[in-house]
């Protein structure tokens, strides 16, 4: 295929991808600011590119969304199902998350800083890197973090009961024990 990279070149080591650029390009939709949107079927919605500021979300089916660059900042979910979706490099900057159910999403190279999440249900999340800074879990949905590692330093917690998978990068040897540094820790929510 012309202009495709090769998968693998000898004698050469191959890095982590760097981030998405989060600046809008010419093919992203419109912004959308201060919007109300309820009850709306987003099932199976390729999101990549979507920007949202000041938005409330109620009882919308995010279920088996998809896609990358997503920006929402200052948005309120409450009763959206994001159950099954598949979301990378999406940005959730302060946002409120009131009874919404993440059951087995995936969230990779995700920010939630700032955000709250209160009465949400996580079975079966997985969440792989991103920057969860200034998360809040309120009672009783959550106790205190328990661990500040790079990856996991919010999303930690004692109910749900999050725990760490490690998947060390491709180029990087593994671990030699669970409590050491790992380049790409896994947050799990067990069911």
């Amino acid at each position: 295929m012309p202009g495709a990279r090769p998968l693998s070149v000898p004698g050469c080591s191959i890095g982590p991808m760097p981030a998405p650029d989060p600046t809008p390009r010419p093919e992203d939709p419109a912004p959308v600011t201060g919007e109300t949107l309820r009850g709306d079927d987003w099932y199976g919605r390729d999101l990549t590119g979507l920007a949202y500021t000041a938005c409330d979300f109620y009882d919308t089916d995010w279920t088996e969304t998809t896609g990358s660059g997503a920006r929402f900042d200052r948005c309120t979910f409450s009763g959206v199902r994001f159950n099954v979706s598949r979301l990378t490099a999406t940005a959730f900057t302060h946002c409120e998350f009131r009874r919404c159910s993440f059951f087995d999403a995936q969230l990779d190279q995700c920010k939630a800083v700032g955000s709250t999440f209160d009465d949400c249900s996580f079975q079966l999340l997985r969440v792989t890197d991103g920057d969860w800074s200034f998360t809040s879990f309120p009672a009783p949905t959550c106790a205190r973090p328990r661990s500040t590692a790079s990856g996991c330093a919010r999303p930690t917690c004692a109910a749900p009961a999050w725990t760490r998978r490690w998947s060390p990068a491709p180029t990087s040897p593994a671990p030699s024990s669970p409590g050491s540094a790992s380049p790409m820790p896994t947050c799990v929510a067990p069911t």
